[in-house]
């Protein structure tokens, strides 16, 4: 019976220390990364750059996000003068995010999805970028 209640005891604190208390074990972030860590689960309490963090907030979430440069490309293989000569177009953009805590503030919470998902944040480098390219011609 004494081992029965040790065992269970042993089982209810695990599973409060792992699965109640946000992640109470250090959780590191990246050198490309920042942290984004939220007490309640929703504000943001902090932004972090790389480390080692944790906390034992209840509802403690941490997102990470990626802040290391991109870079896309866009060519025109059949563009023409107005005489009708034939010259290749080619052009690069990099991106990034901005590391900066007030920038990443802002950014999540504008643009959160970008913020997150990095085929978010090309889909919208893309339509940008295009849309100075198509303009200046």
């Amino acid at each position: 019976m004494k081992r029965a209640i040790k065992i269970l005891v042993i089982l209810t604190l695990g599973i409060l220390l792992t699965g109640c208390f946000g992640w109470p074990f250090k959780t590191a972030v990246d050198s490309d990364h920042v942290g984004v860590i939220r007490e309640d689960g929703v504000t943001i309490s902090e932004i972090v750059g790389a480390g080692r963090y944790g906390s034992t907030a209840t509802f403690a979430k941490m997102t990470q996000i990626d802040v290391s440069s991109r870079m896309i490309e866009w060519e025109d293989p059949d563009l023409s003068t107005k005489d009708k000569q034939i010259l290749g177009f080619k052009v690069g953009v990099q991106y990034r995010r901005d590391p900066n805590p007030e920038s990443v503030r802002l950014m999540w919470e504008i643009f959160r999805r970008e913020a997150i998902d990095d085929d978010a944040l090309e889909a919208l480098a893309w339509d940008k970028d295009l849309a100075v390219v198509c303009t200046c011609g």
